[in-house]
């Protein structure tokens, strides 16, 4: 897995690279490789890859290595400042969802976002995506993706 650690700094004030490397892995966490890349091969962005156990499926998203550097290090793990503002008629109606096998899926939501035009991705966020080895596809599908790297949780979008 790979972990960009100018994303990082989002969530958590980081240790110098050395020291974040010996911490994940006093951690548990193995740094197989450090790299830095860059849009214009500047090497801006330091890329860690990391190997997570399978006892460890916490750590398979850069809020969750945050948490645990947070943990380690006893700083502030820093909270999301986006929020979600609701315009117009809700769901009924228009979106069902069931969980036919909650044993595998505890939870599943659907949110209908209205004016979506597909295109080419944001500058910063094709950078992050591709700093991490995804490709940018657009910004519909990049914005899915973004959700998996930064929370873990996957994202699906349908066309209503």
């Amino acid at each position: 897995m790979q972990i960009s650690l100018e994303w990082m700094r989002d969530f958590v004030d980081l240790p110098s690279t050395e020291a974040l490397c010996e911490l994940l892995t006093s951690a548990g966490v193995e740094v197989e490789k450090v790299a830095s890349v860059g849009a214009d091969g500047g090497g801006d962005t330091v890329i860690l890859e990391l190997s997570i156990t399978p006892n460890r499926s916490d750590l398979l998203s850069h809020r969750g290595i945050a948490r645990e550097i947070a943990a380690a290090t006893g700083k502030r793990l820093k909270a999301p400042t986006w929020q979600i503002i609701e315009h117009g008629p809700g769901l009924a109606g228009k979106v069902k969802v069931a969980v036919e096998a909650a044993d595998g899926c505890s939870r599943y939501m659907a949110r209908i976002v209205r004016g979506v035009q597909v295109g080419e991705s944001p500058g910063w966020l094709r950078r992050r995506l591709e700093a991490i080895g995804q490709r940018s596809v657009n910004n519909v599908v990049d914005v899915t993706n973004y959700v998996l790297f930064e929370y873990g949780q996957p994202l699906h979008a349908f066309d209503l």
